[in-house]
């Protein structure tokens, strides 16, 4: 809009007058004329677009499908995702035709299982009941699905861990986590973080070493809290945020999303996806 020529010059009539007396005479300006034009092309392109029963509705995905071919782009499509109708049957299906978990036992997660309990079956990865759609393994598509904090333990008062999970595993009919925890700072005192300040008003973020444990801490599924983003401040230390969920406006409905939204140098960055 900023390139389209006006002149400023609103309408002879007064807008709220002629609103009130003279509907059906408005003398509308420049202004107000370039206001509706673009206003209305606007909404009539987006109609367009999400109408799926139009030909050539779909062109944005058929140009997203263009440019993945083109610079070669095998991740499997999304297509499903941002589908309204989305079935987590079909895209899980989707994933394992083209990522397959370890059929063996890894050495360190074999140490801390009984496996006289059952059979151990790996997981490349599983819905997620808290968080964004999926929880993951780091080797598995979507890296960043991987990285959750949790709790273990029933106390919900106790402060939540950052960690990423390095196994997903089912045993006699329950499915666990492998988790690797990220390391404490070397902090004197906790107030030394300057992100606790900002826990009691929703933005829960603190710094932790770069470097992960080497033990595995296994937890159920009701232990993880959410995802995280993590944003790595110096080779040393990185930041980490969990990511709330909060009720947003979608098409079919109200959906709960995955949402934050956090500044770093000066620059404001806004995540969602919905879960």
């Amino acid at each position: 809009m900023q390139r389209i020529p006006v002149n400023h010059q609103a309408g002879s009539d007064n807008l709220l007058t002629s609103l009130r007396k003279h509907t059906d005479i408005l003398n509308p300006g420049h202004t107000e004329n370039t206001l509706l034009h673009s206003f209305h092309k606007g909404a009539a392109f987006c109609q367009w677009l999400l109408n799926r029963d139009r030909t050539g509705s779909n062109i944005m995905k058929t140009c997203r499908k263009l440019v993945d071919k083109a610079f070669n782009f095998t991740l499997i499509s999304s297509d499903d995702e941002d589908s309204d109708r989305h079935n987590p049957a079909d895209s899980e299906e989707a994933f394992h035709s083209s990522y397959h978990p370890p059929s063996q036992v890894p050495r360190e997660l074999s140490r801390l299982l009984d496996n006289s309990v059952g059979d151990i079956s790996l997981l490349s990865r599983i819905l997620a009941p808290s968080g964004f759609h999926f929880y993951a393994i780091p080797g598995a598509p979507g890296k960043g699905n991987s990285f959750i904090c949790f709790r273990i333990g029933s106390d919900s008062r106790s402060e939540w861990a950052a960690g990423q999970i390095q196994y997903i595993f089912k045993q006699a009919g329950s499915v666990k986590l492998a988790v690797r925890r990220s390391l404490a700072l070397p902090l004197v005192d906790a107030s030394m973080d300057p992100f606790k300040s900002f826990w009691p008003e929703g933005f829960e973020a603190k710094m932790v070493s770069t470097d992960f444990s080497d033990e595995l801490d296994v937890l159920d599924l009701e232990g993880v809290i959410a995802h995280t983003a993590r944003w790595q401040m110096t080779p040393e230390i990185t930041l980490v945020l969990k990511a709330h969920q909060v009720m947003m406006y979608h098409p079919s409905g109200f959906r709960w999303h995955s949402y934050y939204v956090y500044r770093i140098n000066h620059i404001v960055v806004q995540t969602y996806d919905s879960c």
